[in-house]
């Protein structure tokens, strides 16, 4: 289901549509089965007894079916609603930022949502016009067996036959709308890589292709030296908690970063104005500080842009934790001291505390970095005062500062390593993933860094 409505990526929701639809599925394989064994049980010529019995079982499933399917179609419709309204919604915003960019790319989502839509509509409609039939078909069959005898109890005739025949050529339409397979056949796209699926006990294991791709990155990783890839490997080791995440969260405005907002501050502030102090005793990154020197390898990294609100960053974490595709409620809850304390007991709730994530902004050593400077002269857009510089005198490392490898890189440096640490962690947890926290403005995408991790994301699949 994901595969087919990509917008909705709530495993709770997908996984209990998927059940409904196999659920029906087997209800109606069942039906037919009893519908055969009943017709040849009549023409044994055999007691009633059992007859009367199978007619209660097919009316039970038959009605449990077309409950289940339109739960199903409630499900689908929903589902696709709340995407219309979404890119109706994220639209408007565009459009008031006068962003020409975004505003093409949605209305092309838009206009894929309307073949979606068109292909559901086709394929409900079938399915009712299907239905209509198999029960007339199903009275008329009965009513003759009841005025001749039980012996006379008949497949459906032919008309039955057309109607299945079509509404399955539109369901494979409908499928074909809903997952965009119809890209593949346009001039010049790009057709998917066959893949080689190995069965497994619990379904399919990774293709060949995948591990000669990893095995491409390991290489890569290797050939840069054994210094990159031991710093590399230390880099990927500084995942962060959920709950550390909203311990620093709750004392923002308190002990650490006094002048805090949560509608005004951004990522790039709570560095500058929290991160940074909090850590300078240490001269560590923020996940080694709470980890107190552990290595924890995180399940995901977060793809975010500084300039986003704090808020809206820890938002899409915890929506992403909580199965969530949208941040906006998270984020007011965010922006008061109960509701961080409802979300804290909901993810306790549901055990996502302990969910770990890598932010570069608490696992990359910033003192390491750019804590000793304010080349931009940023200011706390509350204080109007600029954001101070640490005196911890920690050696810096930037991309050309010794040591260097043979590509010319530093080996030091922590902030030219994130694609070989994305395929490391994906080479040691075929789970690993990335979310991505879009900013309500979009200036995620005009960011080269992390427009350079999608594309990374995207080419390890």
């Amino acid at each position: 289901l994901k595969s087919i409505w990509p917008a909705l990526n709530s495993p709770q929701w997908g996984a209990c549509l998927g059940q409904a639809f196999w659920l029906e599925f087997g209800l109606l394989s069942f039906s037919y089965l009893m519908t055969l064994v009943a017709i040849v049980w009549f023409h044994s010529r055999i007691s009633l007894d059992f007859f009367y019995v199978i007619v209660w079982v097919l009316t039970f499933s038959h009605l449990l079916s077309t409950l289940l399917l339109l739960m199903w179609v409630l499900g689908v419709a929903t589902t696709l609603c709340r995407v219309v309204l979404m890119l109706r919604r994220t639209l408007q915003m565009a459009r008031k930022e006068e962003n020409s960019t975004a505003v093409q790319s949605l209305l092309a989502c838009r206009r894929r949502s309307f073949w979606q839509a068109i292909g559901f509509v086709a394929s409900l409609a079938t399915t009712f016009v299907l239905f209509k039939v198999a029960w007339s078909e199903s009275v008329q069959s009965w009513d003759h067996a009841y005025l001749r005898g039980l012996e006379h109890l008949h497949i459906p005739s032919f008309s039955f036959a057309v109607a299945q025949s079509i509404n399955s050529v539109v369901n494979v339409v409908g499928v074909i709308l809903l997952s965009k397979a119809y890209n593949i056949f346009k001039p010049g796209s790009v057709r998917p890589p066959a893949l080689s699926w190995t069965p497994s006990r619990f379904g399919c294991q990774v293709s060949s292709r995948s591990r000669m791709r990893h095995d491409r990155d390991a290489d890569a990783g290797t050939a840069k030296g054994s210094d990159w890839e031991a710093m590399t490997e230390e880099l990927a080791s500084r995942g962060i908690s959920l709950s550390d995440l909203l311990e620093f969260y709750s004392s923002l405005g308190v002990c650490i970063m006094p002048s805090f907002q949560p509608d005004v501050h951004t990522t790039n502030d709570v560095v500058r104005l929290g991160i940074i102090p909090r850590t300078a005793s240490a001269c560590s990154s923020y996940a080694e500080f709470v980890n107190h020197g552990k290595k924890v390898m995180p399940k995901k990294m977060v793809t975010h842009n500084w300039q986003n609100l704090f808020r809206d960053l820890l938002a899409t974490v915890i929506a992403d934790a909580l199965g969530e595709h949208n941040f906006e409620l998270i984020a007011e809850l965010l922006s008061d001291k109960d509701g961080v304390g409802v979300l804290e007991e909901t993810l306790r709730v549901q055990g996502r505390l302990q969910e770990t994530y890598w932010i570069c902004a608490f696992s990359v050593n910033q003192h390491a970095s750019i804590c000793g400077g304010n080349p931009n002269g940023d200011i706390d857009p509350v204080t109007r005062i600029p954001h101070p510089t640490c005196n911890c005198n920690a050696p810096k490392f930037f991309n050309k500062d010794p040591p260097l490898n043979a590509h010319g890189e530093s080996i030091k440096c922590e902030m030219n390593k994130f694609d070989d640490m994305m395929a490391f962690l994906a080479r040691k947890d075929p789970n690993f993933t990335e979310v991505i926290a879009v900013d309500a403005n979009l200036n995620l995408f005009s960011r080269a860094w992390c427009m350079a991790e999608l594309a990374e994301a995207r080419r390890m699949g």
